[in-house]
């Protein structure tokens, strides 16, 4: 999630069966995403525009290895994941190839909040 600041993580709970999980959370850098004067979903009202952050918005992510296979769990904090989200997020993934997270093991969500 390029340009985070912050990260908290767990690390290396498993299961009797060999799963194991890692988590962690990190502030969203908006900034690569929504530039000044990006409209927000405000009700419609196409006058509200982002003027900065107030209030920092986060991604929380799960990580379940069981060995052959991993895959990540990502929540966002945004109204709605956009294609040039997910591509910047795959982008990020593919530049660390020792995370072994490809495009069909990486589930992204929101959380649809309506507003920064």
């Amino acid at each position: 999630m390029g340009g985070s600041t912050r990260a908290t993580e767990r690390t290396g709970a498993s299961t009797d069966r060999g799963v194991r999980a890692g988590f962690a959370r990190v502030e969203l850098d908006l900034r690569a995403f929504a530039p000044r004067e990006l409209g927000m979903f405000g009700w419609g009202d196409p006058s509200q525009r982002v003027e900065g952050v107030i209030t920092p918005l986060h991604a929380r992510a799960m990580l379940l290895d069981e060995g052959a296979v991993r895959v990540a769990l990502v929540c966002l904090e945004l109204g709605l994941v956009t294609w040039p989200v997910r591509i910047g997020v795959l982008d990020g993934l593919a530049q660390r190839p020792h995370l072994a997270l490809g495009p069909h093991h990486v589930m992204l969500s929101a959380t649809h909040t309506h507003c920064g």
